[in-house]
């Protein structure tokens, strides 16, 4: 029995080892020894029940085990406090390891930060060199700017540096991490560069590109990371809300991150990256770095003026930006502004009067009432038959302004007076103004297609396709375009042609915008163009100089898209609207603004047109009725809930109906057009009544998935019942674009200028096959290959 009991009792000092060495502190041995004094109690019962004449021997094994027990127990005790001492001390080492290996981190951190290129263009001699690189110059100058002074000046059209070492060998070869860092003032919108590092001075191909870059183009910075192979372009950082203005720019391109601050402030970041960004595998001994210059087609460049450019090796954090910014604070800080002096305000403002076209006037012309400086001006007109010289008001509706123009049958002159007044003074000037004589308006006959073809930089411009009949077209120039952009983007898309209302002179207007030369549709939405692109032509053919004109800069918006016009009857002003988003949303909603103008030159400030409060807006277009009505037809961009509770699916139409351009528009239930989805750009045109029996109107919808633009026909507008004709051949890859009627006389001088490219054959047609291979087959020879099958 001595052996059972002595087996239980060492069972339970095991049972309070075990627990003993798992305890960290002293209470826990503390209730390891009352578990084993517990245990040998309830022992001792079991063992007096069982034999009770050994009750003596057991007791005085049980105190001598006991005994042995609570040595065992002492003694862990003291193992357990020797223990945590160790384990102590052996902690506080620890810290300690770790405490100098993160200040050796810091001061290996601090070792990694080198500056490798430094440029302060002070002058044009010393200033683009230091820290061991140059930059050679390609028609960057050095200018002052009233903050700034001795800055590089990029003029946007061609100036760039050639960044590389002292040596001549390549900068960033090996580099693995980088902090660029720079002052500038952006004075471009559009593709503005101002890094860019690629492994040769090849033109990058889209979705093959290799190349780091910064496009910087003032409201918005994106940091392009790309090692691509034919595959599709993953996600960027893009970051907006940054000021046009002299800033302090850092952008951080760590191994598996990009950064980007503004003033010593972390703007975002970026880490999730779904490809490789170890720059050293791409940037080899042959790379190139350039400011001011991307190698997209024949090149892309910065317009401002940047100062105190510096490249550092290694990805600097955000107390060192913050150092940095320091350094510059007190330089690009805003002086208070000091109002412009003008000696003479009257003076300026005479000067600056000018009548647009003075001397081939065709319809209303724009006549000032205020000079830029305050100056009053009122107009008298030799002669108010043929140009008005006072606004004329209309009924709950706005003013008719003043220079409305009535064509006489001959040309005619027309001596306008201004007289401009300022503080009890003033000054007269006048114009002599050729109004040409009035033209009879022809019956149109045909139709004229104006359109691009797609997202790449051959397909953003401008191409003509005409048809007899408006649903036939035939493609001119050969397919080839027939307007290209030398200004902004340099890129055409949604072109719109119009006659004008007096019937002898066309206006061409088109999105500033190359998807080609980029590929970005984030940075086309949040820091795209301002601006929209006019032609003008009397016959067509010749289109007059291409103008870019600025619309959008006062809403501050960051894209001006699908431009298109519609002449109001009541006040005698084209009425020029379009898609943007703007910074008073933070570019949320893309909403539909207008403008008004009389010449395509001057332009009102643009107001907002179309607010759906909780859905995007875009393309929109109008077409009159036979009943007195305009119809406005537009895309859902997005999908979402109106205010009144109204669900809509996203890349659809839908269509209204006015008395007036400013009147009020109400919606037009169409299952037929609203049903069609996946569609964009609409363009609508009223049939030629040669071409049909009743009145009869066309709306193109673009299916931008895939399929291009297919029409659809009605002969009741007003109710908006469309259906799609039966047959029709549009042109093999148009988007986006307009229809305009032209006459016969128009037609055949298109056609003659540019010739009609000829369809392709279709070798099957029997109509195709040469007389002596139809010989051949009907001679039996057919039956006999047949038969070999």
């Amino acid at each position: 029995m001595k052996g059972v009991k002595s087996k239980v009792m060492s069972v339970a000092l095991c049972s309070a080892m075990a627990i003993t060495t798992i305890g960290s502190d002293i209470g826990m041995v503390v209730n390891a020894e009352e578990t084993v004094a517990e245990t040998r109690d309830e022992t001792d019962e079991l063992v007096e029940e069982k034999v009770e004449a050994d009750s003596k021997v057991e007791d005085e094994v049980d105190e001598t085990e006991v005994t042995e027990e609570t040595d065992v127990v002492e003694t862990d005790v003291a193992e357990v406090e020797e223990t945590e001492e160790s384990e102590t001390e052996s902690e506080e080492v620890s810290d300690e390891k770790e405490l100098k290996k993160q200040e050796d981190s810091e001061e290996d951190k601090d070792d990694e930060i080198k500056l490798i290129a430094s440029f302060d263009f002070d002058n044009e001699e010393s200033g683009f060199e230091g820290a061991g690189a140059k930059a050679v110059n390609h028609g960057v100058k050095v200018a002052d700017t009233e903050l700034v002074k001795n800055a590089a000046y990029f003029n946007g059209e061609n100036a760039y540096l050639e960044v590389e070492k002292s040596n001549g060998d390549s900068l960033l070869t090996g580099e693995n991490e980088i902090t660029i860092s720079y002052l500038r003032q952006a004075d471009k919108s559009g593709k503005s560069w101002t890094f860019f590092a690629a492994p040769n001075k090849n033109s990058q191909v889209y979705r093959s590109e290799k190349y780091l870059g910064v496009l910087d183009v003032g409201n918005n910075i994106t940091v392009e990371r790309y090692n691509s192979n034919n595959n599709d372009r993953p996600g960027q950082l893009s970051v907006n809300g940054i000021k046009k203005e002299w800033d302090h720019i850092v952008v951080v391109l760590g191994k598996d991150y990009t950064a980007v601050y503004e003033n010593g402030k972390l703007k975002e970041a970026k880490h999730d990256y779904s490809f490789d960004t170890d720059m050293s595998k791409m940037l080899k001994d042959n790379s190139i770095l350039q400011i001011g210059k991307a190698n997209w087609d024949g090149g892309e460049y910065f317009g401002g003026y940047i100062d105190d450019y510096r490249i550092y090796e290694g990805a600097m954090n955000a107390s060192e930006v913050a150092d940095l910014f320091s350094q510059f604070e007190e330089k690009i800080a805003e002086k208070p502004e000091e109002p412009e002096v003008v000696e003479d305000e009257l003076q300026a403002d005479y000067d600056a009067l000018e009548i647009f076209q003075a001397d081939d006037v065709r319809g209303n012309i724009t006549l000032p009432s205020e000079g830029k400086y305050g100056s009053k001006i009122t107009w008298k007109s030799s002669d108010t038959d043929v140009i008005t010289d006072k606004a004329t008001k209309n009924d709950d509706y706005a003013s008719t302004p003043a220079g409305v123009v009535t064509r006489q049958s001959e040309d005619t002159k027309v001596i306008l007076t201004a007289t401009v007044s300022k503080d009890g003074e003033e000054k007269e000037k006048e114009f002599e103004v050729t109004v040409k004589a009035k033209k009879k308006q022809e019956k149109t006959t045909d139709y004229l297609f104006a359109y691009f073809t797609g997202n790449t930089v051959k397909g953003e411009n401008i191409f003509f396709a005409v048809s007899n009949d408006g649903l036939n077209y035939s493609e001119l120039n050969d397919a080839k375009d027939v307007l290209t952009s030398t200004k902004g983007e340099k890129g055409l898309r949604d072109p719109f042609v119009m006659r004008s209302h007096e019937g002898d002179k066309f206006y061409l207007i088109a999105t500033d915008l190359s998807i080609g030369r980029n590929g970005d549709w984030t940075r086309a939405q949040k820091s795209g163009s301002q601006a929209i692109m006019v032609w003008e032509s009397k016959d067509l053919i010749h289109w007059a100089n291409q103008r870019m004109v600025t619309l959008t800069d006062t809403i501050e918006a960051a894209c001006t898209w699908a431009p298109e016009a519609y002449y109001d009857e009541i006040t005698g002003e084209y009425v020029v609207f379009w898609a943007s988003k703007t910074t008073a949303d933070n570019y949320g909603l893309q909403r539909i603004y207008y403008s008004k103008t009389r010449d395509f030159n001057t332009f009102t400030e643009p107001k907002v047109w179309i607010d759906r409060k909780t859905v995007s807006t875009i393309d929109t277009t109008i077409v009159s009725g036979n009943d007195g009505y305009l119809n406005r037809i537009s895309k859902n961009e997005g999908g979402g809930t109106l205010p009144d509770g109204t669900k809509l699916t996203a890349s659809t139409v839908y269509m209204e109906r006015s008395k007036s351009i400013f009147g009020e528009w109400e919606k037009v239930d169409s299952p037929s057009l609203e049903g069609i989805q996946g569609v964009e750009g609409p363009t609508a045109f009223k049939f030629n009544k040669d071409d049909v029996e009743e009145d009869t109107w066309c709306v193109l919808l673009d299916h931008f998935g895939g399929s291009g633009y297919k029409p659809v026909i009605t002969t009741d507008i007003a109710k908006g019942k469309f259906k799609t004709p039966e047959e029709y051949a549009l042109p093999s890859a148009p988007r986006h674009g307009t229809v305009l009627n032209i006459t016969s006389e128009e037609y055949d001088a298109l056609v003659k200028e540019y010739g009609i490219k000829e369809p392709e054959k279709d070798p099957l047609d029997m109509e195709n096959i040469p007389d002596d291979v139809l010989y051949f087959i009907d001679s039996g020879a057919n039956s006999a290959l047949s038969s070999t099958k």
